[in-house]
């Protein structure tokens, strides 16, 4: 069924404006001001006081919006979409006022896995394996899901490095998954209203965390809109391939940082400054403009992952890839020589 743009603006604009004001509530409360001490270059010596909890702000506005939506069917994967939301505002509180350490972050991010797959979600990765036992199958769907959620929740977490970055990745994607879902040939208004609605979140965020940010959105806002991305791409069934080739600068980012830490004999979970945006800000780029390229990026991206068939985004996947490898090995190239230089 065909609906009129007001449809589906409505739900964007209620995100956007609730998002807007609940932040400017926040950041005029004195008490939730909290210094962070971070190793995220381009933060900490600039601008190191932030206001906490923006995570649990936008899974409680999310959660607000979605429920006085009417439009909505309360589904298994919409119920695991929301029990998840619930699960990070208690995560993300905890992680906010006192540091949890990271075994607990990879337990939590697996329990959100397995809830995404008692739900009856599936991957769809293209491929045919029919000939697997029933049992083999059930399994390897579980281990997908798994990994797909923590993929895709720790490469937003990841990229929350410098402002504006993380919110304007998650809303562009938002943005794609609603273009892919009003296709006739997809026609899936839930999905539509939901990740319009992501998206107003994201933009209301994002007003308030662009350089230099009022608020950050922290672990827990990373790992919320991370969630909410990855269960969206598996409860529409059809686009896991559309957001891997929106999110492939910091989904490579993440695998190409987990292989160095893997080589360097480093703990895989243990922050550093290896990530593609800091050898940016080392190299003297200043915190908008590296926004302003990944977000540039991340735009055309989304409109290749709409234009593109299958194969055409696994070799567009595959370039991006490459020219992202390449960048990150030249930069740490052109700092070592610098530094030796000094």
């Amino acid at each position: 069924m065909f609906h009129g743009p007001d449809f589906y603006l409505v739900s964007w604009g209620a995100a956007l404006i609730s998002a807007v004001i609940a932040f400017f509530l926040v950041t005029r409360v004195s008490w939730l001001q909290r210094l962070i001490v971070r190793n995220e270059t381009g933060r900490s010596a600039l601008s190191p006081a932030y206001y906490r909890l923006g995570g649990a702000v936008l899974a409680i506005l999310f959660l607000t919006i979605l429920f006085a939506d009417i439009r909505l069917e309360r589904s298994a994967p919409f119920m695991a979409l929301c029990i998840g939301s619930l699960a990070i505002i208690v995560f993300s509180i905890a992680d906010d006022f006192s540091h949890v350490p990271w075994p607990w972050h990879i337990l939590f991010q697996t329990l959100l896995g397995g809830l995404v797959f008692s739900s009856g979600m599936q991957p769809d990765f293209g491929l045919h394996v029919s000939w697997l036992p029933d049992h083999w199958l059930t399994i390897s769907a579980l281990v997908g899901i798994v990994a797909w959620v923590i993929l895709i929740m720790n490469a937003l977490n990841w990229v929350d490095g410098t402002d504006g970055l993380m919110p304007g990745i998650a809303a562009f994607s938002f943005a794609t998954i609603f273009l892919l879902a009003l296709r006739p040939e997809v026609n899936q208004p839930a999905i539509a209203i939901l990740s319009l609605t992501l998206l107003g979140l994201s933009l209301g965020l994002l007003f308030f965390n662009w350089y230099p940010a009022k608020i950050i959105a922290g672990t827990g806002g990373a790992y919320f809109l991370g969630f909410a991305l990855a269960t969206l791409a598996l409860y529409a069934g059809t686009k896991v391939a559309t957001l891997l080739m929106v999110l492939a600068i910091p989904v490579f980012d993440a695998l190409f940082v987990l292989v160095r830490r893997l080589i360097g004999g480093r703990s895989l979970f243990l922050p550093d400054k290896a990530h593609l945006h800091h050898l940016l800000l080392a190299r003297g780029w200043q915190p908008a403009t590296v926004a302003s390229v990944y977000l540039s990026f991340t735009a055309c991206l989304g409109l290749l992952a709409l234009m593109l068939r299958d194969m055409g985004k696994v070799f567009a996947f595959s370039l991006v890839g490459l020219l992202i490898a390449a960048a990150t090995m030249l930069l740490h190239w052109s700092l070592r020589n610098t530094q030796k230089v000094s």
